[in-house]
């Protein structure tokens, strides 16, 4: 299943029993579990209904434990499980009977780095579940993130001043995100964001960077180069 798709059942109230989440971006998995949370958990502090566990200390009996609890005055619980990819194989197999027969009520909510699919218990997840991947996004991406970011709070951005943003941030989400609300603050009210907008409030870290590899290019020093493109 892809984000979007997850994303569109929470928004209908359609929250899949079982959830896995996983990939190196973590920005984005962490704006997931919290649409999770909000179509799971709608009463802001319902710790009846929210257990949570960490993979490295969890066993699969505790887990099922709380899976298989009805929720108290509520429609669903909702059990997460973080760093699920430091559960030990053994009790990844033994959540395997439940992912065959899930509790309704409940929603399982995994959340991992990395997964094997060549485990079983992978293999079980993707034919009654939703496992979804999210990897960082590329130099292409990058700009059609900031633009919908921007029109959700319908707020423009011109091209130019897009362009000098994306040069100026790293590609991680964190960064990106960080400097967005910078940019929004300092524009207070206004609908537009201009160039001049980015030069006065954009990190200029990575733009030094093009810079000096520009400078190792051209006096031939390869070693410094390869260094700096590594950042960039």
């Amino acid at each position: 299943m892809s984000a979007d798709e997850l994303l569109r059942r929470l928004r209908s109230h359609q929250v899949p029993e079982l959830i896995f989440l996983f990939g190196q971006e973590t920005y984005l998995i962490q704006q997931m579990v919290r649409s999770v949370r909000e179509a799971v958990l709608p009463v802001t502090g319902d710790d009846f209904n929210d257990n949570q566990f960490y993979g490295k200390e969890a066993t699969a009996e505790l887990i099922l434990e709380s899976a298989m609890t009805y929720p108290v005055f509520a429609e669903k619980r909702l059990v997460t499980v973080k760093d699920a990819h430091q559960l030990p194989a053994v009790e990844l197999d033994n959540l395997i009977p439940y992912l065959q027969n899930p509790v309704p009520q409940t929603c399982l909510l995994l959340i991992a780095d990395k997964i094997d699919n060549r485990r079983k218990f992978y293999q079980q997840f993707k034919k009654t579940g939703a496992l979804v991947e999210f990897k960082p996004l590329s130099d292409r991406e990058i700009p059609r993130h900031i633009r919908q970011v921007l029109e959700q709070r319908q707020i423009q951005i011109s091209a130019d001043g897009l362009d000098l943003f994306c040069l100026m941030v790293d590609g991680n989400l964190h960064e990106v995100r960080g400097e967005l609300d910078k940019l929004l603050t300092y524009i207070g009210t206004a609908t537009q964001i201009e160039i001049k907008d980015v030069e006065a409030v954009v990190s200029r870290g990575r733009v030094e960077s093009v810079f000096e590899l520009g400078n190792a290019v051209g006096r031939g020093d390869v070693a410094t180069g390869l260094s700096l493109l590594r950042w960039l």
